[in-house]
């Protein structure tokens, strides 16, 4: 027997459900948007789910429809500043749809409800407001509760505030968390920042910025005793070969970090005079910086 399919509880159903879903992809992917671009983006994908009503298409086809009306909810729901920003945000969504789904199938699994059918990869069931309510809220934060734990046990790929302090100059901007950042200064063990040239020159004096900017000169003769005790050579490592990274002791390093403003002293600033990103941030962060200043605030305590 085919079951009815009643296109406002269809539409108002999905555009309801999509409004949480990319609520939850802001939440995890701590990004900032106005409501009326959320609603926007979840009416299209009300609009989306009256594909359910057309004859059932090859999964090829699903799959790139499918496709297509998430980007443009993404586009529609978010400000993109690059394809690297997209990208991270149309995974996060992804996944985001597929711990709802499949919580969704097991509810159907489990109480296998008349009012519910798949066709073309939409869903339909006819059930009243309250329960839906519900039930949305339940999977809300379920998910909600599985990224708030992940962020504790991880702060990998995280893009944070950070400001560098140096002689009553301070400059500001946004830096990644970043667990291939392992660099540390060998004779005190204080974890490294590596930060763009183009951002952190302005707080340099002129002989400091001098020094830096020239990266085939390592001799320090040229710098005064008064910085000669805050400049050290950074080996390093990566996938593209092995170099040196010129860097400084700040006075201070603030960083906002979950939900929190804190700072330490014991650090060094890699400098890199090319860009370390497409102006997602400006500086890469050693997660050893997190951890190191956590134990600074247990010993104030």
């Amino acid at each position: 027997m085919r079951q009815s399919v009643y296109i406002d509880i269809l539409v108002a159903l999905n555009i309801f459900v999509n409004y949480f879903l990319l609520l939850e992809t802001s939440f995890i992917t701590n990004e900032k948007t106005n409501r009326v671009r959320l609603l926007l983006a979840s009416t299209l994908g009300g609009l989306y789910s009256l594909i359910i009503i057309f004859p059932k298409m090859n999964n090829f086809l699903s799959l790139l429809l499918k496709l297509t009306f998430s980007i443009t909810i993404i586009l529609s729901a978010f400000k993109i500043k690059n394809i690297r920003h997209f990208l991270r945000l149309f995974a996060t969504f992804f996944i985001v749809n597929f711990i709802f789904a499949g919580i969704m199938f097991a509810i159907w699994i489990a109480f296998k409800p008349n009012s519910m059918q798949f066709n073309n990869g939409a869903v339909y069931f006819d059930i009243n407001i309250l329960t839906l309510t519900i039930m949305t809220i339940f999977c809300y934060a379920i998910i909600t509760i599985l990224a708030k734990l992940s962020r504790r046990k991880s702060s990998v790929d995280k893009i944070i505030d950070i400001s560098i302090e140096f002689e009553n100059k301070v400059v500001t901007g946004k830096a990644l968390i970043d667990t291939g950042n392992s660099l540390c200064d060998t004779f005190t063990g204080y974890p490294v920042v590596v930060a763009e040239y183009s951002f952190i020159s302005s707080v340099l004096p002129e002989e400091l910025d001098t020094y830096i900017s020239n990266i085939s000169n390592l001799e320090t003769s040229s710098i005064s005793d008064k910085y000669k005790n805050k400049v050290r050579i950074i080996p390093f490592s990566s996938i593209g070969g092995e170099g040196i990274l010129k860097a400084f002791r700040p006075d201070m390093i603030k960083i906002n970090y979950d939900k929190k403003i804190i700072s330490t002293k014991k650090v060094y600033v890699a400098v890199k005079k090319i860009a370390l990103s497409n102006g997602e941030y400006c500086a890469i962060v050693n997660p050893a910086l997190l951890h190191s200043i956590e134990r600074e605030e247990l010993l104030v305590e």
